[in-house]
């Protein structure tokens, strides 16, 4: 490893990481019922601005007539773009890459103009209390929340004898996670006690489906691989309603639902089928079976090397690559080995999102057939012929 990357690893934040880092069950709580708005505006009502005196670089803003002015974030502009117009998404990134603040809001503004519709605007106070506009979505948009996901989740497990319990999770700008864990080992290798869970995927801002993910980890969630290929459970809640009446203004709460909603309901009914699947023990024991393999392939090559070569063929970065040399434990020269050096440094990720895409690889590592995991345990260093082992989905 080179001084200046060296240098580099050695200067990247580690368990204090608190874009990677998963929440505790109380911090995700609390920033679930954080306040929030939802308005309903005209685009032609609509002005995007930039404010060169917010944060330390500027800040977008979207108004709302003369009424509400708001700073956006990423998300709230990747989905106006999106919604405005096919291409303005990739160009107003080259726009802001280049500088060019004031062509972007030229073109976003002309969009906005010419558009003719409405839309809603969610926003959500951020830690500091201050409102954050973070979705442009349609006015037919069903607003079906992160809280509502979590309520049900937390009653269906408190009224079953299932040994599982939330433990935290994580929000980001475009997607809420809850990781479910079991309360007790379900393996123990050497000094590793293995615990089972899943995880349960959701978005109240139009960017995913609900997803529900087996996973493992070791210890009580800590060092975690994503099982995305065993067949768990997911289910596309289409987030559309009635077009709404008001023209513009403030919308009720989205946490006063309609009982008789059956768009709602279904979603409920589909939420507690999702835990009721996940919680079958037919799928831990597969998972199970998984990891104990995984300990039981040994490597026949050079680890380092095996490492090296997973990284190269998923496109890690250089950065990536050398924390997931350092998180290897010497002695550890199997499979599983192997899958907890990437894992480990998963945790010391840029973003939440990039976590779970290693976590993700991890269990990849572990599904794949016995020829490609023979021949990647074989890998070696110098110009031996490449395998090509690409993890990803």
């Amino acid at each position: 490893m080179n001084t200046e990357l060296l240098a580099q690893v050695a200067s990247t934040p580690r368990s204090n990481n608190e874009t990677a880092k998963v929440q505790s069950l109380e911090e995700l709580e609390i920033s679930m019922k954080r306040h929030k708005e939802d308005w309903i505006c005209p685009s032609s009502d609509a002005l995007f601005d930039f404010n060169s005196s917010m944060g330390t670089h500027g800040r977008f803003t979207i108004r709302l007539r003369d009424r509400l002015t708001l700073p956006t974030n990423r998300n709230f502009n990747s989905t106006m773009y999106s919604r405005l117009a096919t291409g303005l998404k990739s160009y107003a990134s080259h726009l802001v890459d280049t500088d060019q603040i004031p062509l972007l809001l030229q073109n976003a503004n002309d969009q906005l103009d010419i558009k003719g519709k409405k839309y809603m605007i969610r926003a959500q106070e951020n830690a500091n209390g201050i409102m954050i506009a973070r979705a442009f979505l349609g006015d037919t948009y069903k607003r079906i929340d992160d809280e509502l996901v979590f309520d049900v989740i937390k009653k269906e497990l408190a009224n079953s004898d299932l040994d599982f319990e939330i433990v935290g999770g994580r929000r980001t700008m475009d997607r809420t996670y809850f990781n479910i864990i079991s309360k007790e080992p379900v393996l123990t290798l050497g000094d590793r006690s293995i615990h089972i869970g899943f995880t349960v995927s959701t978005s109240d801002t139009g960017g995913a489906s609900m997803q529900f993910t087996l996973f493992a980890c070791d210890g009580y969630c800590l060092n975690g691989m994503r099982f995305n290929q065993i067949d768990a459970y997911g289910f596309k809640a289409v987030h559309r309603g009635p077009r709404l009446d008001k023209e513009f203004g403030l919308l009720p709460s989205s946490n006063i639902i309609d009982k008789d909603d059956v768009k709602v309901e279904d979603v409920i009914e589909k939420i507690k089928a999702g835990v009721r699947k996940v919680t079958n023990p037919a799928k831990h024991q597969e998972i199970i079976s998984l990891i104990t393999k995984a300990d039981q392939a040994e490597v026949t090559g050079e680890s380092i090397a095996i490492i090296e070569k997973i990284a190269e063929d998923n496109k890690f970065s250089d950065i990536e690559t050398a924390m997931a040399r350092e998180a290897f434990r010497e002695g550890e020269d199997t499979l599983l080995g192997i899958q907890s050096s990437i894992t480990r440094m998963a945790q010391e990720s840029h973003s939440f999102t990039r976590r779970v895409e290693l976590e993700q690889i991890g269990g990849r590592l572990l599904t794949m057939p016995e020829s490609r995991i023979n021949r990647l345990l074989a890998t070696v260093p110098a110009d031996e012929e490449e395998t090509g082992i690409i993890l990803s989905s």
